[in-house]
């Protein structure tokens, strides 16, 4: 990347100001200063402007603690996005989508085939929530959840719900359409009042985030998600 382009996406000033930092050799790249503004950085590259210390990473892994009141999109008109939650220069975007009141376990990349690997339902990779409802719950519902629950459009695929009270259960899903549990759970004639992410796939939601908080994944939660 473009050392220019790089300083600018990590918002040190517009590409105009950050071609002017360059030229007046306030810019070390590894220690040397560097005055070229088409300089070609790379993966682990340092960079130092004035004295704020920047590492060149391809790409980004964050695991966001979704609050409610939040769309899951990279920019929009009207509300507030979720990629505003994240101080970074790489221009990430969400993995798949929870609605705008609905909070947990979401996942942040500028990785495309990360995300595509995540989110495509042939890949069948579970997503757990728990979820408050209204209404009575019947044995019978397992069984319909498991078979796929018939909506409007589309009857989806298998799933599971486990009963943690008389208002209070986990729903697992391989898709993520949209208000899909809310959609499962009213066709099942109980409405959903509070509704929460809390894994997906093999990675569960880190209880130590407070709502709004993110955390960068380790190595090792992102090579779990990998495969």
């Amino acid at each position: 990347m473009r050392l220019d382009k790089f300083l600018a996406n990590a918002k040190c000033g517009s590409r105009k100001d950050v071609k002017k930092i360059i030229k007046a050799g306030n810019v070390l790249v590894n220690d040397n200063k560097v005055t070229d503004e088409a300089f070609n950085v790379v993966e682990n590259d340092r960079i130092t402007i004035n004295n704020k210390e920047l590492i060149v990473k391809e790409f980004v892994y964050y695991m966001l603690n979704k609050p409610s009141g939040y769309i899951s999109a990279t920019i929009d008109n009207y509300h507030k996005t979720v990629v505003q939650l994240i101080d970074d220069y790489h221009e990430i975007f969400p993995v798949g989508r929870l609605d705008i009141d609905t909070v947990g376990l979401l996942f942040l990349t500028n990785d495309g085939e990360f995300c595509h690997n995540l989110t495509s339902p042939k890949k069948h990779v579970n997503k757990k929530y728990y979820v408050e409802f209204i209404g009575k719950y019947y044995p019978e519902i397992e069984e319909e959840f498991n078979k796929g629950i018939t909506l409007k459009d589309f009857t989806t695929l298998p799933g599971s719900i486990e009963k943690i009270s008389e208002n209070s259960c986990y729903v697992t899903i391989q898709e993520g359409k949209f208000h899909q549990v809310k959609l499962m759970m009213k066709a099942c004639n109980l409405e959903v009042t509070y509704l929460k992410r809390v894994s997906f796939g093999n990675i569960v939601l880190d209880e130590s985030l407070k709502e709004g908080e993110y955390r960068e994944l380790t190595l090792e939660e992102i090579n779990i998600l990998n495969k």
